[in-house]
């Protein structure tokens, strides 16, 4: 087969959460031999065209529920990680019920709703726009360059090939300009950057004209039919006429025959108290108005506050970035302000409930080999401490490549406990994906973990507690054997571990 072909093979699961292999989806022998059903799932976790686009993955429940759950985490968790595009809503209800009656709160850009709304809102694609920069004036037959920032919601991204087009409109001349160096099939979900696209615009008469997003089919004979076109979730942008999504009403071409000038840059101010920033700044000035501001932390974009204050509550541990830009009735973007740099520092209290380890040298690691329930402990394969790792001003340090292990026996029943929480930082940030953790017969990448809400764990460079709930992770709580680290998964780095407790 080509790899034209394999790239049109997708996935079908056609018992989607009837069991713990979805009624023999993942569970049956092969000529490959045997693996396991974490192995079989990891396989469509990474289920990739040849360009590293998402492929069709969709199919239909079963009249069993065993794999369900009430609360919606093991759907969210698989819908999203093997990138469900499309689903058999009519079969059968002894899921789509539980699915209907899950309450699932805010999180995110996702509002509080049904489990059953969600996945219609986020299967396939779900593409956002965030902001767009763009040259202005423009002039006819020369350079013209863009780049935009997006959001997809969704589980999946674009499947097949699709055209991208500026389209300069002014009513009575239609101009598309095509952006060849953009594949929306590389959208996937998450953060979007269309980097910076220079195009030469076409002889176009002189004038003010609206400047929109076009992604038409890539048949010739639906190109131009509004249907096929892919809308942004922005509310305000969609021309349903057209078929496409507007950027800004007023982008003038050639001589300036109103608002063609950009605002000032505004000058941004913060202060910090606690988790609470970053913030104000002076109001910009334009040749006709400012309509509004555009914030960005850590070079994301924040919020589009019209006044010039805004309060960031709850900011990350760590040091952050911010930067504001004006934007007036035209679109146009002015430069950015200043930078404000600001520090979060959150003071942790000691872990409470069960501690397993809190590494403050009693009992000494590794020679006692015992940890704080006097139980066994010890590591080996990495790179310091003689393979062990090292305990240093109360954390366990553990540098790996590819190898590493470190287990810590608990041995007790945990069911008067709810989550298990791991206080880690890494050396890079990132490190979720590098190693799995064990413990009441699951096993998981860290980074796949659920968390309350259904997120999963991110590694950052300062310390956090990351709190596990143990029920939701399939954990056994009355039997949790060993907690274990595994390192055996392509990555180099380093994670600090300052304590691990179970906690209700």
């Amino acid at each position: 087969m080509s790899t034209q072909d394999l790239d049109r093979l997708g996935f079908h699961d056609d018992c989607f959460l009837a069991d713990a292999a979805d009624m023999g989806t993942y569970d049956q022998n092969s000529w490959l031999g045997w693996f396991d059903v974490a192995q079989k799932k990891q396989w469509v976790y990474d289920y990739a065209t040849s360009t590293g686009g998402n492929k069709i993955v969709g199919g239909e429940t079963c009249n069993a529920s065993g794999g369900n759950d009430a609360a919606g985490v093991n759907a969210q968790y698989e819908l999203s990680h093997q990138h469900w595009t499309e689903i058999n809503a009519d079969y059968a209800a002894v899921n789509t019920d539980i699915w209907k009656h899950a309450d699932l709160a805010a999180s995110g850009a996702d509002p509080a709703e049904t489990l059953y709304h969600r996945i219609q809102r986020k299967l396939g694609y779900r593409l956002r726009l965030t902001d767009a920069t763009f040259s202005t004036p423009a002039a006819p037959g020369s350079a013209f360059t863009f780049s935009a920032h997006l959001v997809n919601d969704g589980y999946a991204g674009i499947i097949k090939p699709r055209l991208v087009y500026l389209v300069f409109d002014n009513g009575t001349n239609r101009y598309n300009v095509p952006l060849p160096g953009v594949d929306p099939r590389t959208w996937k979900p998450g953060a979007v950057t269309v980097p910076t696209q220079t195009v030469t615009l076409p002889a176009m008469a002189g004038g003010s004209y609206r400047l929109a997003l076009w992604l038409p089919d890539q048949a010739a004979n639906l190109r131009n039919t509004p249907a096929y076109s892919v809308r942004l979730a922005d509310v305000g942008t969609w021309d349903a006429a057209k078929g496409y999504n507007v950027l800004a009403n007023a982008v003038t071409v050639g001589a300036c025959t109103g608002d063609c000038t950009p605002p000032t840059a505004p000058a941004l101010t913060g202060s910090l108290s606690g988790t609470t920033a970053s913030l104000s700044w002076s109001g910009a000035t334009d040749n006709v108005g400012v309509t509004g501001y555009r914030l960005y932390r850590d070079g994301a974009p924040l919020a589009s506050p019209t006044g010039t204050t805004y309060t960031d509550t709850g900011v990350p541990a760590g040091t952050h970035t911010y930067t504001v830009t004006a934007r007036d009735a035209a679109g146009y973007d002015s430069p950015p302000s200043n930078t404000v740099s600001l520090t979060v520092v959150v003071v942790t209290p000691p872990p409470v409930g069960l501690v397993l380890d809190d590494f403050d040298g009693a009992p000494a690691y590794p020679s006692a080999a015992k940890n704080d329930l006097g139980r066994w402990t010890g590591g080996n394969c990495f790179g310091n401490g003689g393979g062990n790792g090292v305990v240093s001003g109360g954390a366990l340090t553990l540098q790996y490549s590819n190898c590493g292990w470190f287990g810590s026996d608990v041995g007790t029943d945990l069911s008067a406990y709810t989550y298990l929480v791991v206080r880690i930082k890494g050396a890079a940030g990132g490190e979720q994906a590098h190693f799995s953790l064990s413990i009441g017969g699951t096993t998981k990448v860290f980074g796949d973990f659920v968390l309350d809400g259904g997120a999963h764990p991110a590694i950052t460079t300062s310390y956090q507690d990351i709190r596990l709930p143990m029920p939701a992770n399939g954990v056994n709580r009355a039997s949790p054997a060993q907690l274990a680290l595994g390192f055996w998964y392509g990555g180099s780095g380093t994670v600090t571990v300052d304590s691990i407790s179970f906690q209700e």
